[in-house]
């Protein structure tokens, strides 16, 4: 069986709105951290943007997951490998304190008018709603 390794933060975490997508994919499930900062984007999504010398961190979870799973990750992200227009990027990244590492999905043009989640925390941030 071939895996992947993915840091999720936001709807694909577990009790959020899109984990049924990765669900029936995961392997393997780990608390976890990462250097980049997040925002909300009207409050429906997170956005990431990695930010690796400012002391920014983003909670989350990484999950190890049957590789066929990606195409529905990517289409979820509005990503195409090697697209012009992708919404987000899918890059390599290590965590911060553990040492995992695989893949995370970060906003290629944040909007201007995206709120910071000063937290680094989907979950907290949708509590306070």
């Amino acid at each position: 069986m071939h895996t992947e390794i993915l840091f999720i933060y936001g709807t694909l975490l577990h009790g959020e709105s899109n984990h049924h997508i990765i669900e029936p994919y995961i392997v393997d499930s780990t608390p976890g951290s990462i250097q980049g900062r997040l925002f909300s984007i009207d409050d429906e999504y997170p956005a990431a943007i990695l930010e690796l010398h400012h002391g920014y961190v983003i909670e989350g979870e990484w999950v190890t997951i049957r590789a066929e799973c990606m195409p529905y990750i990517d289409e979820l992200e509005d990503y195409e490998p090697n697209g012009e227009h992708n919404l987000y990027e899918r890059v390599h990244i290590t965590d911060l304190d553990n040492g995992s590492s695989g893949w995370i999905y970060i906003m290629t043009a944040l909007p201007p008018y995206a709120p910071e989640i000063h937290s680094g925390s989907w979950r907290e941030y949708r509590r306070g709603l």
